[in-house]
């Protein structure tokens, strides 16, 4: 039955298509979301890296924007207010201009946004709106937006970077817009046009001075308004905070499924609670929001004396009576000079506790029959940490296994590759089945494997999910793809997941999983730099060897059919 399936076997591009009940494709709603990030705070500036995902990409170009906000966190920002204007039915504002003399501020600008309080006008096309740095550049703030709708008490924020302004103006953070910059001439004593709405025409500026907003009406029609104050909001290089704020567009070209945005972290040496901050999604194109919050969690890393707990454990395989756990090191704290697992039969419980021997973050060991719940401890000269958290697993009973995860797959031509992460909250499986619908429904025995791949497959259409089997009964379907066969390369190969590199003694090891969306892999490339230069190709997900001294530079690549996907994150690997 496989041969005859596996002969006639045809299978589709990435993007994402549901069957209908007449058998006809149907493309499902392209949804942004993003993901979260921890990073630790350090001394200098360090960047927290996050995850914008599109889930069912299209055939077309998607498109979203991004914008930080404060939560516990605060942006490294200062900000001063002016008092109110009058804008009248034509002609320049009174105060012309409005004027906010900033000085004692260090460093040279990195960021400057201009929030316009409690803006009233009956006509907000007719007002172009002028701010003038210190150093006299000039950005065009606003002009010839918000059509001809009455506007009442509005709070307008304006950035680089984000969202274009809508025809009827809301209380919002938008980017600067001049819709009309060949109508755009200011009247003395504003300087001469042209201007550009660019507001990092002001970095690299000295800040301290007088910043200056000239708002006139340049139409005669009856329309006016009023302004409850200008407020200039400016990041240097030198002032405070947990963060510098961060505004953009995302670009998604056909088939991509995954960009990543960057946040830069501005660390001290001073002992304080973790912080957070947020980054909110808006303004999707072709495409609906999902999750549109990503928190990024600073740790704080002065002063933390005691162990603290690893984090992400899991059971990455069982194999007989042998279980093997891996997890992460914890990022602050003292380093770590071992590892306890700790296990009981019920949540929390404590049969043993178990030196693992080593630092590296993965341990396997010969467990009895039975359902079990295992924790894991930092060891550091400082003591034993609390438990991360918790994780229930079974050897030799009769359970289930738990679901595949990460599905992906991809086409080229007649070929086709499939992977996936096999999980194991369930029952260890003794296979895994390939679940076929569409141009014809088969259930294909695999193996116990994670990963799959077929040459010669003729024309057609197909959905797949993977599902693991045992002695006591099968799991759920994993995530499905829909893959259409013959086809060229689609969609851009994304990063390996959950990259770890660490070092026990003078052994480096690295591991990693497919990753998660996107085309599938048929291999890895590791990438290696400092100490050696070279690249490691690569069938497994995993590798690892002994090493003179030196700093180790390490990234890996997925590969496939059609190429070299995106790196890693480069982790740095230190034998002394």
């Amino acid at each position: 039955m496989r041969r005859v399936f596996l002969q006639r076997l045809a299978l589709t591009t990435t993007t994402a298509m549901c069957l209908s009940s007449a058998g006809t494709a149907r493309q499902a709603t392209p949804t942004f979301s993003i993901e979260g990030v921890t990073v630790a705070e350090g001394d200098g500036v360090t960047v927290a890296t996050l995850r914008v995902v599109l889930r069912h990409p299209n055939l077309v170009e998607s498109r979203i924007h991004y914008l930080t906000a404060d939560a516990s966190a605060t942006a490294a920002a200062f900000t001063q207010s002016s008092g109110p204007l009058s804008i009248p039915a034509s002609g320049p504002a009174a105060p012309y201009p409005a004027t906010i003399n900033v000085s004692g501020l260090t460093g040279t600008v990195q960021h400057v946004a201009v929030r316009l309080d409690q803006l009233t006008h009956t006509f907000p096309a007719d007002m172009d709106v002028l701010l003038v740095g210190p150093g006299g550049q000039a950005a065009m703030v606003m002009s010839d937006i918000g059509v001809g709708n009455d506007v009442t008490n509005v709070t307008l924020m304006f950035q680089d970077g984000a969202p274009t302004p809508p025809a009827q103006l809301v209380s919002g953070t938008f980017a600067p817009a001049d819709n009309a910059p060949a109508e755009a001439t200011m009247p003395a004593p504003a300087p001469a046009g042209p201007y550009g709405s660019a507001l990092s025409v002001f970095n690299g500026t000295d800040p301290n001075g007088s910043w200056q907003l000239f708002v006139t009406d340049d139409s005669i029609n009856p329309d006016g308004g009023s302004l409850g104050g200008f407020s200039i909001i400016i990041t240097t290089t030198t002032n405070g905070g947990d963060y510098i704020p961060a505004a953009g567009l995302l670009t998604f070209p056909p088939g991509v499924p995954a960009r990543t945005l960057q946040v830069a972290i501005k660390g001290d040496s001073v002992m304080e609670a973790d912080e957070a901050f947020a980054v909110n999604l808006l303004g999707p194109f072709n495409a609906v929001i999902a999750d549109g919050q990503g928190t990024g969690t600073i740790l704080n890393d002065d002063g933390v004396t005691t162990s603290q707990a690893p984090t992400g454990l899991s059971v990455s395989s069982i194999a007989g009576n042998v279980a093997t756990f891996r997890w992460n090191a914890p990022l602050v704290g003292p380093e770590p000079t071992g590892y306890v697992l700790a296990g009981g039969a019920t949540p929390g419980g404590v049969l043993a506790t178990i030196p693992t021997g080593s630092t590296a973050p993965q341990f396997s060991i010969a467990v009895p029959t039975g359902s079990f719940y295992a924790r894991v401890h930092t060891m550091s000269s400082a003591g034993l940490s609390e438990p991360s958290n918790e994780v229930l697993f079974h050897v030799g009973v009769p359970v289930a296994p738990s679901t595949p995860a990460d599905l992906v797959g991809v086409v080229a031509t007649s070929r086709v590759a499939l992977a996936w992460r096999n999980t194991f909250t369930g029952g260890a499986p003794s296979a895994l089945v390939l679940d076929v619908s569409g141009a014809m429904n088969a259930s294909i025995p695999l193996g116990v494997t994670d990963a799959f791949s077929f040459s010669g497959v003729p024309a057609g259409t197909y959905t797949l999910a993977v599902r693991a089997v045992n002695a006591a009964g099968s799991s759920g379907s994993s995530n499905s793809v829909t893959l259409t066969f013959p086809g060229a390369c689609l969609g851009e190969l994304q990063p390996p997941s959950n990259f770890v590199a660490y070092r026990v003694g003078n052994l480096v090891a690295a591991r990693w999983d497919a990753p998660d969306l996107g085309p599938a892999p048929t291999g890895y490339a590791l990438n290696v730099a400092g100490a050696f230069n070279g690249t490691l190709i690569l069938p497994g997900r995993s590798i690892s060897g002994v090493v003179g001294p030196g700093t180790y530079l390490l990234s890996v690549q997925a590969t496939n059919y059609c190429g070299a996907g995106l790196s890693t994150e480069t982790r740095a690997v230190t034998v002394p």
